[in-house]
């Protein structure tokens, strides 16, 4: 998957959340992650929750965007479609 997100809004996450979208991508790779569509929102993004990594009790929650989504990107997921897990 090719991953996409503005450095800027990085950066703010790291600082707020202490989490930088580089760890947070690898929740994608959780096989046990769940992602649905954000209910509340009228743009298509979704939410997906797993786990950065096997080894560590860490779960993060993610919203992200479709591809093409610059509204406040949080994620750009291109090859997906957010379905109901």
């Amino acid at each position: 998957m090719r991953w996409v997100w503005d450095e800027e809004k990085n950066r703010t996450n790291r600082r707020d959340h202490k989490v930088s979208f580089e760890i947070a991508e690898r929740v994608f790779d959780d096989p046990l992650a769940v992602t649905l569509p954000d209910p509340y929102r009228g743009e298509e993004r979704c939410w997906t929750i797993g786990s950065p990594s096997t080894s560590s009790d860490v779960v993060l929650f993610v919203v992200h965007n479709l591809a093409g989504g610059r509204r406040g990107q949080r994620r750009s997921w291109p090859h997906h479609q957010c379905a109901q897990s």
